[in-house]
């Protein structure tokens, strides 16, 4: 139903909306707003905790906003984000696994990302992948975020598919906000159809 939800619970140090259940391919568990509502979630969903993956989840039409828009835990698999709105977050817009554990089998589609990083925080990205395989960002709006639109951290990432995405990086940060950056081991990375525009730098590992 409409309305703002601000309960949370601590996860990995931080306070979200926590989701550590198992679905199935079968039986995917769905979190969608009702028909006509509007609900906002001002606290970031976590799937999983630390160590503690979720799998099989959609999440599905929601706004959200807090520290992680969405968090992805290592172990977390089978998570499809679709049409949200995430927002005025401290850090990250989407984070996909971390910590040399992988999360695997996520896809975020027709989701804007904007105003992301603002807590005073340096390196935050509209969707910052540390570690994972099996990736599809898809039809997304990224623009004013703290550092880049899309980022590949140092741990192993293989298969991702970034398309018809439109970046707009204009970063808030020294670095000039380039659209996608691999700081890492990213292999079997496909960028197609995508709208980039106000980056400062490209070059090396930078678009």
């Amino acid at each position: 139903m409409s309305g703002t939800y601000t309960g949370a619970t601590q996860v990995g140090g931080y306070f979200h909306a926590a989701w550590n259940r198992f679905g199935s391919s079968s039986n995917p568990v769905t979190l969608q707003a009702a028909p006509g509502a509007t609900p906002v979630l001002q606290w970031g969903i976590a799937v999983g905790n630390d160590g503690t993956g979720g799998s099989y989840l959609r999440i599905k039409g929601l706004d959200i906003s807090g520290h992680d828009g969405v968090k992805c835990y290592p172990g977390s698999h089978h998570v499809d984000i679709d049409g949200c709105n995430i927002h005025n977050t401290n850090y990250q817009g989407v984070l996909i696994g971390g910590g040399g554990s992988s999360a695997d089998n996520i896809q975020v589609w027709n989701t804007r990302l904007y105003d992301i990083g603002g807590g005073g925080v340096p390196d935050q990205h509209g969707v910052y992948i540390q570690t994972g395989s099996n990736i599809t960002l898809g039809n997304l709006l990224i623009y004013n975020v703290h550092t880049y639109g899309i980022q590949f951290e140092s741990g192993p990432t293989s298969n991702v598919v970034i398309t018809h995405c439109t970046i707009s990086a204009e970063s808030r940060a020294p670095y000039g906000g380039p659209m996608v950056f691999s700081w890492g081991s990213g292999t079997n990375v496909r960028v197609q159809g995508c709208l980039m525009t106000h980056s400062d730098v490209a070059g090396g590992n930078e678009a």
